[in-house]
């Protein structure tokens, strides 16, 4: 899976799409389900991104449903998240509702908010100093159209 996810982090998306698929494969034989629902996981973000909407929802699916047999609540969501209409924070719900029998809703859903707002709030402080070394580092006359 790690050779997968560094072809796609270069842009080689066909060679991803290769090396994930065997990795679903080879996870899936060897029965570490848990590697095969994120790998599925993946294939459906990629699909996806190349607006394959019908596989997405398939593959993600299918990553939610293993995901939900090895009693895997975060996995389960994160395979939500991607195939929902709100984006990255619809699978959240679901991860509170699925750890309901070990856990109160008073506990679940604080720590989903806290783990999404820590997310995001890591995401926008990256960006600010992205934003930030930018603007010091590219010389004033750079125009950006």
């Amino acid at each position: 899976m790690e050779e997968a996810r560094a072809h796609e982090r270069s842009g080689a998306i066909a060679e991803a799409f290769a090396w994930y698929r065997d990795a679903a494969a080879a996870a899936g034989a060897s029965g570490d389900h848990a590697i095969e629902s994120e790998v599925l996981r993946r294939l459906a973000v990629l699909h996806h991104r190349r607006n394959e909407r019908d596989t997405a929802i398939e593959l993600a699916t299918r990553s939610h449903a293993i995901a939900l047999e090895i009693g895997d609540s975060v996995l389960a969501g994160e395979a939500l998240n991607v195939v929902t209409a709100v984006g990255a924070v619809g699978g959240e719900a679901a991860k509170a509702w699925l750890v309901r029998r070990d856990v109160t809703y008073e506990e679940s859903v604080p720590s989903v908010i806290v783990a999404k707002t820590t997310i995001t709030l890591a995401q926008a402080l990256f960006l600010l100093l992205g934003l930030l070394l930018a603007w010091l580092t590219l010389p004033a006359s750079v125009e950006f159209v």
